[in-house]
């Protein structure tokens, strides 16, 4: 679980994997925002703003 700081987190994943990002909670009320960055993904960084309960999706190629 991440939380109001930026975090690494080390997945150790193959290509063609699609990674998941669920919003759980919005604690401050100006909705989740998901950086994410890895050197396969397209686009190499994301941004996403999700809701509680939204998913948000990235490909490694």
């Amino acid at each position: 679980m991440l939380r109001n700081e930026p975090a690494a987190v080390y997945l150790p994943l193959e290509p063609g994997t699609t990674v998941e990002v669920l919003g759980v909670k919005d604690g401050r009320g100006g909705g989740i925002t998901v950086g994410v960055s890895a050197p396969g993904a397209y686009p190499q960084v994301q941004v996403m703003r999700l809701r509680p309960g939204q998913t948000g999706h990235v490909n490694i190629r």
